[in-house]
C-alpha cells in the first residue's frame, strides 16, 4: 500500500506542476496576443470595411439607375430594382470576401499606386462575375448590361476612399515643378 500511496502522491505532484505550467503558458499567450494587437490597424480595417459595405450597396443601385438613365420608376416597373435589393445582402457578403481575398484590407493605402488599382479592378471584376452568376442561379431578372456597369461603378467607388486616404496622409507637393 505504501507504493500505491507514493504513486498517488507522485501523480498529484505531476498534475499540480502541469497545472502551473498550463496557467503560466496561458498567461504568456494572453500577453503575447494582447501586446501584438494593433488597435489602430483594426480601427482602420473596420472603417474601410464599413465604407465598403456602403459602397457595395450604393454601387449596386447606382449601376441599375445608370442603366435606366437615372429613372428609378423605369427600373422598378421592369422589376429589376426588387431583384437588386433582394440580392443585396448576398452581394455584400460575397464582395467583402472577394475584397479580403484580394488583400484590399491589409495593404498600406498611404502608398497606394497602380498595383492597388489593379487589385481593386480585379476584385471588382470578380464581384461583378459573382453578381451575374448568383443572380442567374437565383432566377432574379437583371439587365444583361448590369454586371458590366456594376463593375465600373464599384471600381470607381472602391478606389475613391482609398486614394483620398493616400492624398490626406501624403499630400502631393508640386513645388519641384516651379521654375
Amino acid at each position: 500500500t505504501s507504493s500505491r500511496y507514493c504513486d498517488i502522491v507522485f501523480v498529484i505532484i505531476l498534475l499540480r506542476d502541469n497545472m502551473r505550467f498550463r496557467n503560466s503558458l496561458g498567461e504568456e499567450m494572453r500577453k503575447l496576443i494582447y501586446e501584438n494587437i494593433n488597435t489602430q490597424k483594426l480601427l482602420r480595417i473596420a472603417c474601410l470595411l464599413l465604407a465598403d459595405i456602403v459602397i457595395i450597396n450604393l454601387s449596386a443601385v447606382a449601376a441599375l439607375l445608370l442603366r435606366f438613365e437615372l429613372s428609378p420608376a423605369q427600373a422598378s416597373e421592369a422589376g429589376f430594382m426588387s431583384s437588386v435589393i433582394s440580392y443585396m445582402w448576398l452581394n455584400t457578403l460575397v464582395t467583402v470576401i472577394i475584397f479580403w481575398i484580394f488583400g484590399l484590407y491589409n495593404s498600406l493605402w498611404e502608398f497606394a499606386g497602380v498595383h492597388e488599382l489593379v487589385r481593386i479592378a480585379l476584385a471588382s471584376a470578380c464581384s461583378g462575375a459573382a453578381v451575374w452568376f448568383g443572380m442567374l442561379l437565383s432566377g432574379l431578372p437583371v439587365p444583361r448590361s448590369y454586371p458590366f456597369i456594376y463593375i465600373l461603378v464599384l471600381f470607381v467607388a472602391a478606389s475613391f476612399p482609398r486614394f483620398i486616404y493616400r492624398l490626406l496622409r501624403n499630400p502631393v507637393s508640386y513645388t519641384h515643378l516651379r521654375a
